[in-house]
C-alpha cells in the first residue's frame, strides 16, 4: 500500500495603518515557511519597528519584514509614526524686485508666504515686506521688494510761486503736496491742470498760501498751477512808459468805484530817488497844488500830501470828502508832478492803497496796480539835446565835423545814429533824410525815438 502526503498551506494577510502602505496584502504560505512584506511609509512618516498581528515574530531588513515559520493562518499589521522634516523659509524671485503694487507671485521658493505689507516710514526706503515661514519647525526669513517711484513735475504761470518748484520723486501710490502762493494782485486758480491724478485743496480753500495735494501717483506726471489778476481799484496813469532824462512828467492817481462814490482814500507812492524826484515846487495856475501833487478832475474836498522820509522816496496821500466824488471807473483823484534825473534805466513806481472808501466808510477795495518808468538817455538823432530831431541837428553835426568856429555843442551819444562810436557826416546825412521824410537805413537807431 502506498501513501502520499501534502504539506499544508496557510493564508497570511497584512494591513497598514495610516501613514504608509504594505505589499502584498495577502499571500499563501506552506507550512513551516516564511514570507516577506514590503512596507513603504508616506512622506514625513517612519515605520514603527513593532509589528502587530498573529504571525510568528520575524525580523526587519530595511523596509522588508520577514515572518517567522508559518504553522497556521495568521495576520500581520504595520504602523507608522508621523515625523515631519523641517523646511526652512526661502525668499522667492520677487524679493529684491521693484513693483508699483504689492507682488503676489514668486514670494517664496520654499515655506509659506505671509501677507504682503507696505512700509512708507520716515526711516529707510519705502518697501513691500513679507515673511517666508518655515514648515515643520523650519526657520522663517524676511523678504522685501522695492516700491516703484515716479517723477512729479510742477510748474506755475505768472502771478505766483509754488514750493517745491522743481521735479521730485514720489513713491507709487502716495501723493505729492505743493504750497501755492499768489503774488500781490493775484488769486490762485482752483482748477489745477496737468497729467497727475486730480487731488484737492487743503480745507477746500485756495486762499494764499494754499496747499494742494495730488491723488495717488501711479505714473510720472505733471501739475500746472494758474493765477488770475485781481481787478485793481486804484492805479497810475502814465502818459508814456518812456520818459527822457531830466524831463518833467505827470503821474495820475486813478480810482475805480463802480456805482458808489469815493469819500476817502489813503495812498502811498514809493519811488527810486536816484532816478525820479517829486517836483515839490510845482504849482498850477489855481494855486491848488501841494508838494507837487495837484487835485485831479474828480478831486476830493480835503486832501493832505506829505513826504514820509528824508530821502524823498515816498509820499503819503490822504483825502476825504463828506459828499463824495464819482461814482465812476476812471476817477482822476490826483495829478503828481515828477522829474527824471540823469540816471537812465527802468524804475518802478509803487502804489499802495490802505484806504479807498465811500463817504459812509464802506470799503471799495485796496487792490492797487503800480507802474514802471523807463528813463531814456535822449532821442536818437537829437544832437543838440533839445528833445526834438530836425535839420538843425544835422547841421550841428556837419559844422562840428568840418571844424567851424565856434564849434557847436553836440551830444555824440545822441548824434551817433549809425552807432560806430563817432558823430560823422554820415550821421548828419541820416538825420537830414529823416528831417525831410526819407526812409533811414535799418542799421541806424530809430531816429526820433528814445534810446
Amino acid at each position: 500500500m502506498r501513501y502520499s502526503f501534502t504539506l499544508n498551506t496557510y493564508p497570511v494577510t497584512a494591513t497598514a495603518g495610516s501613514g504608509g502602505t504594505v505589499t502584498p496584502i495577502a499571500t499563501t504560505v506552506t507550512h513551516g515557511s516564511t514570507t516577506n512584506f514590503t512596507v513603504t511609509p508616506n512622506t514625513d512618516y517612519t515605520i514603527d519597528n513593532s509589528v502587530g498581528g498573529t504571525c510568528p515574530v520575524g525580523n526587519w531588513n530595511g523596509n522588508v519584514w520577514t515572518t517567522g515559520s508559518i504553522t497556521a493562518a495568521c495576520t500581520v499589521s504595520f504602523s507608522f509614526t508621523y515625523n515631519p522634516v523641517a523646511v526652512n523659509g526661502v525668499c522667492g524671485a520677487s524679493s529684491g524686485g521693484t513693483f508699483a503694487t504689492a507682488p503676489t507671485a514668486n514670494l517664496c521658493s520654499s515655506g509659506t508666504a505671509s501677507a504682503v505689507t507696505r512700509t512708507d516710514g520716515s526711516t529707510g526706503s519705502p518697501a513691500w515686506n513679507w515673511t517666508c515661514n518655515g514648515v515643520n519647525g523650519g526657520s522663517n526669513v524676511s523678504c522685501s521688494a522695492n516700491i516703484s517711484s515716479y517723477t512729479v513735475t510742477p510748474s506755475a504761470s505768472g502771478g505766483g510761486t509754488i514750493n517745491p518748484s522743481s521735479a521730485y520723486s514720489v513713491t507709487a501710490g502716495t501723493t505729492a503736496s505743493f504750497t501755492v502762493t499768489a503774488t500781490s494782485g493775484y488769486t490762485i486758480n482752483s482748477a489745477v491742470t496737468g497729467s497727475c491724478p486730480q487731488g484737492s485743496w487743503n480745507g477746500g480753500s485756495t486762499s494764499s498760501p494754499g496747499v494742494w495735494t495730488t491723488g495717488a501717483i501711479t505714473n510720472s506726471c505733471s501739475v500746472i498751477f494758474g493765477f488770475t489778476p485781481i481787478p485793481a481799484n486804484s492805479w497810475f496813469n502814465l502818459p508814456s512808459p518812456t520818459i527822457l532824462r531830466d524831463t518833467a512828467f505827470t503821474l495820475d492817481v486813478i480810482a475805480k468805484s463802480d456805482s458808489v462814490k469815493v469819500g476817502s482814500y489813503v495812498f502811498t507812492v514809493t519811488f527810486d530817488p536816484s532816478k525820479l524826484v517829486l517836483d515839490t515846487s510845482y504849482q498850477n495856475a489855481s494855486g491848488q497844488c501841494s508838494q507837487g501833487v495837484c487835485p485831479g478832475a474828480q478831486a476830493v474836498a480835503n486832501r493832505t500830501n506829505f513826504v514820509n522820509d528824508e530821502a524823498g522816496s515816498s509820499i503819503t496821500l490822504n483825502g476825504s470828502d463828506a459828499s463824495g466824488v464819482g461814482p465812476g471807473n476812471d476817477l482822476q483823484l490826483l495829478v503828481m508832478h515828477f522829474k527824471t534825473k540823469l540816471v537812465t534805466g527802468a524804475t518802478p513806481v509803487t502804489l499802495t492803497t490802505t484806504r479807498l472808501a465811500t463817504p459812509a466808510g464802506g470799503n471799495i477795495g485796496l487792490t492797487a496796480r503800480s507802474a514802471t518808468v523807463n528813463v531814456s538817455y535822449g532821442l536818437c538823432g537829437d544832437a543838440d539835446g533839445n528833445t526834438s530831431v530836425n535839420i538843425v541837428d544835422a547841421l550841428a553835426i556837419a559844422r562840428k565835423v568840418v571844424g567851424l568856429n565856434p564849434p557847436p555843442t553836440v551830444d555824440v551819444t545822441l548824434a551817433d545814429v549809425d552807432k560806430n562810436g563817432i558823430a560823422s557826416i554820415v550821421d548828419a546825412m541820416h538825420i537830414a533824410r529823416y528831417a525831410v521824410g526819407l526812409v533811414t537805413p535799418p542799421e541806424v537807431c530809430v531816429i526820433g525815438q528814445p534810446l
